[in-house]
C-alpha cells in the first residue's frame, strides 16, 4: 500500500528536479524508488530485531502458539535469551518473502492468462 504512495512521491520529486536528459531522469527515479522500497521493507525488520524489546509489552503472557502471541515478549537479555524476538522476526521474514514470491509469480502469470 505504501509503495504506491512512495512511487507518487518519487515521481513528483523527480519532476521537480527538472533533469536535462531522460536517462538522468530514469536513473534518479530508480535510485529514489530503491531507497523508498528498501526503507519500507526493512523498517519492520529493524524494529523487530532491535526496537521491540524497548516497547512496553502488549501482553505479559509468553508465546501462546508456535507463531507467537500478538504482544512482543522480548527481553534485553543476552544473545541466547529464551524470550527474544527471533520467532516473530522469522515469521515476518517468511511472510514478506512469500508475499513477494506470489506477487512476482502473479506478474509473470497475468500475460499468459489474458
Amino acid at each position: 500500500a505504501t509503495n504506491g504512495l512512495y512511487n507518487l512521491i518519487a515521481v513528483n520529486l523527480n519532476d521537480w528536479e527538472n533533469h536535462r536528459h531522460e536517462k538522468l531522469y530514469d536513473e534518479a527515479l530508480i535510485g529514489k524508488l530503491f531507497i523508498f522500497r528498501l526503507l519500507n521493507t526493512l523498517a519492520s525488520f529493524y524494529f523487530l530485531a532491535f526496537g521491540a524489546a524497548y516497547v512496553p509489552r502488549y501482553s505479559s503472557k509468553p508465546y501462546s502458539s508456535e507463531l507467537g502471541s500478538p504482544g512482543f515478549n522480548c527481553s534485553l537479555g543476552g544473545l541466547y535469551a529464551s524470550d527474544d524476538c527471533s520467532r516473530p522476526l522469522a515469521v515476518h521474514l517468511a511472510t514478506v518473502l512469500m508475499c513477494h514470491l506470489l506477487f512476482v509469480a502473479g506478474e509473470y502469470a497475468i500475460p499468459y492468462l489474458m
